[in-house]
């Protein structure tokens, strides 16, 4: 719950600069059986050295998939 409102307070008050920050995440919704693979890109335009990758089940908490630290894209 925590983290919901915080992301709605972010979003909420622009005044405080966190509307210029840009995620951007391909495939924007993916649904796939389980033991499928998959390839998703994500990139963001705040210059931060680490991602994470979160997922949230109906009615369950977040759950951390991946954490990646300085990955370079060349």
């Amino acid at each position: 719950m925590g983290i919901r409102l915080l992301c709605v307070v972010a979003f909420c008050f622009p005044g405080l600069g966190f509307m210029d920050a840009a995620v951007t995440q391909t495939e924007r919704y993916l649904v796939k059986r389980t033991r499928e693979k998959v390839v998703m890109e994500c990139s963001q335009n705040m210059g931060h050295d680490s991602m994470f990758w979160y997922r949230q089940d109906p009615a369950l908490g977040l759950q951390l998939l991946h954490f990646s630290y300085r990955v370079d894209d060349k």
